[in-house]
């Protein structure tokens, strides 16, 4: 009896000490937290943290196997601290804790791997990084995610497969949560890694002036470009902003305190410990101009800093630009080669496409694919290549056993990239079937899938003649915008402060992804004006009087959901340029009819001077083409949504189009950029959905909706499709061009072999009338 008591006393100092050593976090061990901290939540005495985010961004990890990478700058005082790594994850209640699991890669070295055990908390891990990982400069960070499902292994389940990463609870440990800075090129670590958002507050009077507005966007572009920050959000108020984000003063002595970057007036940087925030103070006169230079000329610097495979992973988030004979090994690309047993493999790689590239179906990418399966061939094992959502190319998975690389040759369509961003996606389909199978049963101990980083895909000749319209092109490369003699006119509805930061958000996005700097001229009110080129932000109501509400009431839906293709068949395509082409409109006159008054001369003339009018009405007669997109549309859908943010392009006056615009230099026309939005207070919402990484990438065509829930942006096709050659012509581009056109325009085609083979007639018949006679 007297034991008890110290049998108890035993149990309860056993039970302290576990309870002691599960409030200590060490390296590799999980926390439990109620609930993801929103930013402002997150404690800002964590002066030894550095988030991915400043904001409240996740990143959602989806399906059997998910990789993303990203880039993140350190100055050189923070890559000699930073000593760990944290993750804060949530996994779905359907993963199978036994085998799904997190991998954490810093320049491609793995600095921990965590288990995916479903919960209702956010788990958060620290790991250890070792010395000489983190380098000053751009660095790699990558999160793999390999996931099974507990109870079904069909393609169908594997949807169910996800883990959330909280970017703004997840970083580096070590450094402060702002980097001091003391030159320009630190100014990179001041933005989010990856396409995160990094807000921006423009520090200007309520009573500001237009004049003001285009000076603060040309300093905002100057920062954005200058500081890598891939997707800025940028609002316009006198009060100082709030949380992790940039507050940018463009008057005024710097406050006490600031540091001047680089030691030379101009641009002074501040720190505020206890909100976090960070106060960029550019001066003015002289001082901003040499200042402006400066960070234009950082910005542009081609050496990066940092290791191989952050500068890799800033190229890839970015988007690879594609040049003319460029090869590009999915390695090169962010490709992530590692054996695959799963049943649904996905992957994607960004691509940017010049501005005046030329989708017709004149040619085809080239895809090198290597690859090694393990197993039993079955009907239905597959290798899918999608190009911007849509397949380009089955591969057959055959019969494995070998050890080798196997090698298929695929050719990708050149028409189904555009211009501008586009995503290719590698997808493997090993189940055969969509049934249900069992998910208890053993796996075979041998990987099934390996899809080697050797692979490439090659790009030949590319026909360089610009489309338009283009928003795909606009988003990018920021077209025809960039490169103009006078300044953009930017004209933003005074009805709501919301619509002003949207348009400078806007300009900053897209100076970030076309990397050069985008010159303005602000001014409130529509942009009506005939001959004026530009970009309006307001509500439809105020929008221009031409395209606009023609489009709002009876556009017809040609290419819809997930950025489909502008055109899908080279027979719309055909009708639309029936459209523009066609000079006879409402003449009943025949070919015939012209033949027996003798137009065989005036025929001839009108085909080499590119009128092909024509021979249009005469195949329009005849039911062989149709001219007016109206007659194909069925029924026309509303391009207005209360929800929604409307953007479509107006393209100003142009002479009739021709054969001939291909490769005739021809004057810029005007071009309106519209983006409209009926409820200023989802703005902002819609704007940060417009911008992320994936919805701008999808953007094409003439028009464009993208609501709240939507998943993309659902694109309209352009009714008329002008073309300028902006490359040389050089005998190859002119081939391509040519031969790309009458691709798209086969009722084109079809006229003028007809046109010919009369013409072949009446001269024969001439020939042998004359020999008789």
């Amino acid at each position: 009896m007297r034991a008890r008591p110290s049998i108890i006393l035993l149990f309860a100092t056993i039970g302290l000490a576990i309870t002691a050593q599960a409030q200590t976090a060490l390296p590799g061990t999980n926390l439990k937290l109620s609930q993801p901290a929103r930013p402002g939540q997150r404690p800002i005495s964590e002066a030894s943290f550095r988030p991915l985010a400043m904001m409240d961004d996740v990143l959602r990890l989806n399906g059997e196997q998910s990789v993303d990478e990203r880039a993140i700058f350190l100055t050189q005082a923070e890559a000699l601290r930073a000593t760990a790594f944290r993750v804060s994850y949530l996994s779905a209640v359907s993963n199978l804790p036994e085998t799904s699991r997190l991998t954490v890669r810093i320049n491609d070295q793995t600095v921990g791997e965590l288990r995916l055990d479903s919960s209702a908390a956010e788990s958060i891990a620290t790991l250890a990084i070792p010395p000489g990982v983190v380098v000053p400069g751009y660095n790699s960070v990558r999160l793999i995610a390999s996931q099974r499902h507990r109870v079904d292994c069909s393609v169908r389940a594997t949807y169910e497969l996800w883990s959330t990463i909280s970017l703004n609870r997840s970083g580096f440990l070590g450094l402060q949560s702002t980097p001091a800075l003391r030159r320009i090129a630190d100014l990179p670590a001041l933005a989010a890694s990856g396409v995160e958002r990094t807000p921006i507050r423009l520090r200007l009077a309520a009573t500001a002036e237009a004049t003001e507005l285009d000076a603060a966007m040309r300093a905002i572009n100057a920062i954005v470009l200058a500081a890598g920050i891939q997707r800025p959000i940028i609002d316009v108020a006198e009060a100082r902003g709030e949380g992790p984000g940039i507050d940018l003063v463009l008057s005024g002595n710097p406050p006490a305190g600031s540091t001047s970057l680089d030691g030379e007036p101009g641009l002074s940087y501040l720190h505020d410990a206890v909100t976090g925030r960070t106060m960029l103070t550019l001066s003015s006169g002289p001082d901003r101009e040499r200042t402006l230079q400066r960070l234009i000329e950082a910005a542009n610097t081609a050496n990066k800093m940092g290791s191989e495979p952050g500068r890799r992973a800033l190229a890839n988030t970015i988007g690879r630009p594609v040049r003319e004979g460029v090869r590009l090994s999915f390695s090169e690309l962010g490709f992530e080669s590692r054996a695959f047993d799963g049943n649904f493999f996905q992957s994607s790689m960004r691509l940017t496409m010049p501005s005046d590239f030329f989708a017709a179906p004149y040619g085809a990418a080239r895809l090198d694919l290597e690859s090694i399966f393990l197993g039993a061939a079955a009907a239905g094992r597959r290798v899918n290549i999608r190009i911007n959502d849509q397949i380009a190319a089955v591969v057959p998975v055959n019969q494995g056993g070998s050890s080798q690389l196997e090698q298929s040759r695929v050719d990708l369509p050149i028409q189904m990239f555009k211009a501008g961003a586009n995503t290719v996606t590698v997808e493997a389909d090993m189940t055969g079937s969509d049934r249900a199978c069992d998910a208890t049963a053993p796996r075979p101990s041998h990987p099934r899938l390996l899809i080697a980083g050797t692979s490439r895909l090659s790009f030949g000749s590319l026909a360089r003649v610009t489309t338009l319209p283009s928003l795909s092109a606009t988003l990018s490369h920021a077209y025809p915008y960039l490169g103009r003699e006078q300044p953009t006119t930017v004209a933003v509805s005074s009805a709501s402060p919301a619509y002003l930061n949207a348009a400078m958000t806007w300009i900053g996005r897209m100076s970030a992804a076309a990397r050069a700097a985008v010159p303005v001229n602000f001014r409130f009110g529509g942009l009506d004006d005939p001959g004026t080129s530009g970009l309006f932000f307001g509500p439809p109501g105020e929008a221009s009087q031409t395209l606009a509400r023609s489009m709002m009431a009876t556009e017809p839906t040609v290419a819809t959901e997930a950025a489909m293709r502008e055109i899908e068949t080279s027979d719309a395509a055909a009708g639309t340029e029936m459209a523009l082409a066609a000079t006879g409109e409402g003449s009943t006159t025949s070919l015939a009819e012209r033949l027996r008054v003798g137009a065989v001369g005036s025929l001839a003339g009108s085909l080499l001077r590119g009128d092909l009018g024509p021979i249009t009405t005469w195949l329009d007669d005849f039911g062989l083409i149709e001219r007016d997109m109206r007659k194909r549309a069925g029924d026309a859908s509303p391009l207005l949504a209360s929800d929604g943010l409307t953007i479509l392009q107006e393209i100003g006056a142009m002479p009739p189009q021709s054969w001939r615009g291909v490769f005739e230099r021809r004057p810029l026309p005007d071009i309106k950029t519209m983006i409209l939005a009926s409820d200023p207070e989802v703005l902002d919402a819609l704007i940060a959905k417009a911008t992320t990484a994936h919805a701008w990438s999808r953007f094409n065509g003439e028009a464009a909706l993208l609501r709240l829930e939507s998943w993309a942006p659902e694109n309209r096709a352009a009714q008329e499709r002008h073309y300028l050659p902006t490359a040389y012509p050089s005998p190859a581009n002119l081939r391509l061009s040519v031969a790309g056109w009458l691709s798209l325009n086969q009722s084109y085609y079809l006229g003028g072999l007809i046109m010919l083979s009369l013409l072949l007639a009446v001269t024969t018949a001439l020939v042998l009338k004359g020999r008789r006679t």
